[in-house]
């Protein structure tokens, strides 16, 4: 780092390769983007390229046909604590379109994309451009503007209504995660509101490629009224969604958290709320067998959700290898499940983080959490923590497991969001050379910090495992990448633009999404925040934003339904 009178004024390498062997090849990870190729059979390349920010994009316009996964793909750079590349998030559709794509561009201050599409190189003759609104004319979530009222959209709309503050969150599921089939492959989201879930599949296997499902959801989509699984739904099914609501669904409350996590040889679905967990299993405790199958298939009638233990305003569910993490706004519990009896109710749970344990105390209160191999972090009301030097969060409790605080430069105190950037697209992994962006936000405060961090697990938790990554202004002071001179409730990186948000808190003040391009030092600087136009002026709640990866574009859940990029 150099540095003039303490400030930085530039950084780059000091050793000289000496010799080609120094120099990254097309095997090292820092140099392969996307962490391999995009599907293209021999023969096919690319037709467009755009490097903005921290991300690359890239276009196809091969058919399904052909073998590839025509669209719009990028993959976002993963910086150490260095802030030197250090690997690559998955290649994602980024532009909520399939379309054969002949070539694109990308307004780096808008985050819009321009793209031409045909039926083939000799037919170009379409240009499109993305936008935010309601799913009327996208093509995945929706089809046509004639069509849309079918739409993913319009179904989790209608699902959950504005007078029960509307979707409270959503939780998407890429092909990989843990629980899902490896052969019958499928991606996935859980949304959530008030004594009522829904689990829609957003794309499938098909001819050995990932397809996304396009136009009609309304009509493949079956409800449970009573909790329970009705009817055994085949092998052959070719339903896109369940939703469930009353019996035990009932007695969780508000339902906020959702996550699917296996023993090893069978998954299940956990919904957490105000008043307490539940899973989805059979009367005998049992889940699907080997992992949730395309269309639901094999869903044994008679599986029901069922309330366990005594949890309260469950805020997050965490899967890691066999267990299942529990944040509650007082405890954070693992729950061993090769060892849980679902049929009984027993659980076997070790309490990992307490307020009423040091470091914490009483008044201290829990908002997020993540898990990646030995790593914990735990963002509370009194900063951000993580699991002391030589413990391990899968096999330690509160007792023994040392929680330390993870200094950060010109806090504000409370940390309330952790946003997960990994090289499997999966949050579980962010300790393997992955990313974790920390919202710092204080309401009493009216402002909220973003800080960007390293994190590098080597087999034995240390003080090098969470790093900041370097300050921009000044030497070696770990300090907030982001002021956003006003509180935030969420937030989502996209490698070129920060999206954040903010639920109404006062009478005559609205809802607000917006983003920060990443272009220069965005540091209290409010001319980088461009407001994005959702027509939901009278919203009072934004949940958090997310990107469906089965159908490659972003989605703004809330009392008002969803708004997507489309």
């Amino acid at each position: 780092t150099y540095t003039s009178n303490g400030k930085v004024v530039g950084r780059g390498y000091r050793t000289v390769a000496a010799s080609s062997d120094q120099l990254l090849t097309s095997s090292d990870t820092q140099a392969v983007v996307g962490g391999g190729a995009l599907s293209l059979v021999a023969g096919q390349a690319l037709s467009d390229l755009v490097v903005a920010g921290d991300s690359v994009f890239a276009s196809v316009s091969y058919s399904y046909d052909s073998g590839a996964q025509p669209g719009i793909y990028g993959s976002q750079a993963i910086l150490d604590q260095y802030g030197r590349i250090i690997n690559w998030t998955p290649w994602r559709c980024v532009a909520g379109t399939d379309a054969q794509t002949f070539g694109f561009s990308y307004d780096n201050y808008s985050g819009v994309f321009w793209y031409l599409t045909g039926s083939s190189s000799g037919a170009i003759n379409v240009v499109k451009r993305t936008q935010w609104g309601t799913g009327a004319r996208d093509e995945l979530l929706g089809g046509t503007a004639q069509d849309a009222d079918v739409g993913l959209v319009s179904l989790l709309g209608r699902e959950f209504l504005r007078e029960t503050s509307g979707i409270h969150s959503l939780f998407d599921l890429p092909s990989n995660s843990i629980g899902l089939s490896t052969t019958n492959r499928l991606s996935l989201v859980i949304a959530t509101g008030l004594k009522k879930f829904a689990l829609v599949e957003t794309a499938r296997l098909n001819n050995g490629v990932l397809t996304p499902h396009k136009g009609d959801f309304g009509s493949s989509i079956k409800r449970f009224e009573n909790g329970e699984v009705t009817g055994t739904i085949s092998a052959s099914s070719q339903l896109k969604g369940l939703i469930f609501s009353g019996g035990h669904v009932d007695k969780l409350g508000a339902l906020m958290a959702a996550e699917i996590a296996t023993d090893g040889t069978q998954s299940w679905l956990f919904v957490g709320g105000s008043n307490g967990l539940g899973v989805l299993a059979t009367p005998e405790g049992a889940g699907w067998q080997s992992g949730l199958q395309a269309g639901f298939a094999d869903t044994p009638a008679g599986m029901r959700v069922v309330k366990i233990g005594d949890f309260e305003n469950v805020r997050k569910l965490v899967a890691d290898e066999t267990y299942l993490y529990v944040l509650t706004d007082k405890k954070c519990e693992r729950i061993d499940l090769t060892t849980s009896f679902f049929e009984t109710g027993l659980l076997d749970r070790t309490v990992v983080a307490s307020i009423y344990q040091r470091p914490f105390s009483s008044d201290t209160r829990f908002s997020d959490v993540g898990v990646s191999g030995n790593v914990g972090l735990l963002a509370t009301s009194i900063g951000l923590y993580r699991v002391g030097n030589g413990t391990n969060v899968c096999s330690g409790n509160y007792l023994d497991l040392g929680w330390k605080r993870v200094e950060l430069g010109s806090s504000l105190g409370p940390v309330t969001r952790l946003f997960f950037i990994t090289a499997t697209g999966l949050d579980k992994d962010f300790a393997q050379n992955g990313q974790v962006y920390a919202l710092n936000a204080y309401v009493g405060y009216n402002d909220a910090q973003l800080y960007r961090l390293y994190l590098s697990d080597s087999g034995t938790v240390n003080a090098d495992t969470v790093q900041s990554l370097p300050d921009m202004i000044f030497k070696n002071q770990p300090i907030f990448f982001i002021d956003f001179s006003a509180y935030r409730n969420f937030i989502m990186s996209e490698g070129t633009y920060i999206l954040n948000s903010r639920s109404r808190n006062q009478e005559k003040q609205s809802a607000l999404v917006g983003r920060i391009s990443q272009r220069a030092f965005a540091r209290t600087d409010q001319n980088r925040l461009v407001p994005l136009n959702l027509s939901c002026k009278t919203t009072l709640r934004i949940a958090q934003m997310q990107r469906i990866s089965g159908l490659g574009t972003v989605v703004v859940p809330g009392d008002f339904g969803i708004r997507v990029f489309e």
